[in-house]
């Protein structure tokens, strides 16, 4: 039994190694990365079971103290409670896990568990374990759940749908919670008392036996994952201005890359809309053809016109370019989320291809520093250095700025007020908005609330800093120009910042975001160097370049966000 149990706990712990760095370095999510990857339960008790077992292979036959025997039945419980969670709970839901590689699946959530439930009923401990020690055992479980909880109410995101209190709340997620640990109690319990039981009765030749089926029957299963009938596959949408992938069934071999194209252009169910899921790509769109040529690993994919069309209304050529870039984006990881391919050359009939690789998408070394200037007022003004002190009493410009000068920051904060006030925005300080300027007040919030928080008010194009209920700043903004629809839009709601970045890159629409403040996947409060008065943006809500940093300063992780 021993060499065939050896074998069995190396390979497994090769596995598990290997896995979970196979997905550490899958850039298919940039949220699970760092301290949110490791905060999955599924990593932290594959990562001691790995460890478990290879503490077994080094002892050989020399005896188990009861700590390692202790030891080695929590690991067994931990992985245990993995499989029984995933069968359960998160067998349908695996873009919800970030485990992006069928075959990670398959080594994390079942045949780990597999294997380290039979390791323990074939190497049963060497002394009983106390009931007591089997209750110790919950003690991590319940400080993840407890660490998950707070983490979460911090950095607002949660591994487990099942403990997203920002989506089910404190009460549901706590009920669920005392259901869970019930269940851990009694499996804790389950797993000493066979134990035990089974440490009392030896059968060598049996345990020998059942040693060499659970190496072969773990190999099987991995090598069945890939070629079963089906498989699931990565589709690229976009959240925001950012990519969110989904799971789609694909055909364990043969044409899967259209069928996959084909779920990009069917585009995100109802469901994953509710989400915050939305697409670039033209609803309509068809695919004409599709080709791969395996010698250079270019896969030519040609779609009709609808594919160029700009689906929402756009007023410049640099937003259409950009509609474009989202969807090509969209196509281009989609494709070479396999890995035979290695570029994509879309087709659209009357235009010339383009070939595209994802390396075409990364993020720069360096982020440019863009000046604005406002063009000079094609028309007579008020005095500007009156107007400053104005639009500073009001909030609409900070009061260090006041400099006589109509710079760009004068004429965003000109445009905010005009928006707020309902005049027609130009961006100049005419005989109508001067006028307004000595009558107006201070704009309020439409909610009252204790502490710092945003709001975005998309009608009139404008985001206010709120500190306790007191408008702090009125800053002009642009948002989707797809309205409420996750699809270029900016979906209104309550939302929380989760995340902040300097320099944030979007990876679809390969454009800078900085001083990004991201609210829900993502759409993000940014600066940018166009910000017109009418929606103009793939989702975000755009902030002059002047403002962007001061927004940004202002709020945490945490921050409410209203988006009206």
């Amino acid at each position: 039994m021993a060499l065939s149990l050896r074998l069995a706990r190396t390979a497994t712990a090769a596995l598990i190694v290997v896995a979970v760095v196979v997905q550490f370095f899958t850039p298919d999510d940039p949220w699970a990365v760092g301290a949110n990857f490791f905060s999955f339960f599924t990593i932290q008790s594959n990562l001691m079971a790995a460890v478990v077992l290879i503490v077994l292979v080094v002892r050989g036959k020399r005896p188990r103290s009861e700590t390692l025997d202790l030891v080695r039945g929590a690991a067994t419980l931990y992985l245990l409670i993995t499989g029984i969670v995933f069968a359960l709970l998160l067998s349908n839901l695996p873009e919800d896990l970030q485990l992006t590689r069928p075959w990670v699946d398959t080594a994390l959530h079942q045949i780990a568990p597999l294997v380290l439930v039979l390791d323990w009923l074939i190497d049963p401990p060497r002394r009983s374990i106390p009931l007591r020690a089997a209750v110790l055992w919950l003690g991590y479980p319940l400080a993840y759940v407890a660490y998950t909880l707070i983490r979460g109410s911090i950095v607002h995101w949660y591994p487990y749908p099942f403990l997203d209190v920002d989506e089910h709340g404190y009460v549901a997620v706590l009920a669920g919670s005392v259901g869970l640990a019930l269940g851990f109690a009694l499996a804790a319990i389950a797993v000493a008392r066979t134990g035990n039981w089974l440490g009392r009765r030896r059968w060598p030749s049996l345990a020998a036996g059942a040693a060499v089926l659970l190496l072969c029957s773990s190999g099987a299963a991995l090598a069945a994952t890939p070629t079963t009938g089906t498989s699931p596959g990565n589709i690229y949408f976009t959240a925001g201005e950012q990519f969110q992938t989904v799971k789609r069934d694909l055909p364990a071999s043969g044409r899967r890359l259209p069928t996959a194209i084909r779920h990009l252009l069917a585009g995100p169910t109802r469901a994953e809309q509710d989400r915050g899921i939305g697409s670039a790509i033209p609803d309509g769109t068809k695919l004409l053809s599709e080709s791969f040529d395996a010698q250079s690993g270019v896969a030519s994919i040609r779609f009709d016109a609808r594919f160029i069309y700009t689906r929402k209304v756009v007023r410049t050529r640099a937003d259409a370019i950009e509609e474009y870039r989202g969807r090509a984006g969209e196509v281009v990881f989609t494709a070479t989320s396999f890995p035979e391919v290695k570029a994509v050359r879309i087709s659209v009939p009357g235009h010339a291809p383009v070939t595209l690789r994802r390396s075409d998408f990364a993020k720069p070394s360096k982020a440019p520093k863009p000046q604005t200037t406002p063009k000079p007022p094609n028309r007579k003004q008020a005095d500007i250095r009156t107007v400053q002190r104005q639009l500073a009493t009001l909030r609409y410009l900070p009061s260090g700025t006041v400099n006589g000068s109509y710079d760009d920051r004068t004429k965003q904060a000109i445009l905010a007020f005009q928006a707020w006030n309902g005049l027609d925005r130009d961006g100049i300080a005419g005989p109508k908005t001067a006028a307004k300027l000595s009558t107006a007040a201070v704009p309020e919030p439409r909610t009252k609330l204790s502490g710092r928080y945003v709001e975005i008010d998309r009608g009139r194009g404008v985001v206010l800093l709120v500190l306790d209920g007191v408008v702090q700043r009125a800053i002009h903004t642009s948002t989707g120009r797809g309205g409420d629809s996750t699809d270029l839009g900016t979906p209104p709601g309550n939302y929380k910042i989760y995340r902040k970045e300097r320099n944030s890159w979007s990876v679809p629409y390969r454009v800078w975001l900085p001083y990004a403040a991201y609210w829900d996947r993502g759409w993000a409060l940014h600066g940018y160097k166009d910000v017109p008065a009418h929606p103009a943006s793939a989702g975000c809500a755009r902030l002059p370049l002047s403002e962007a940093a001061g927004v940004y300063d202002f709020v945490r992780n945490g921050t409410p966000v209203r988006v009206y």
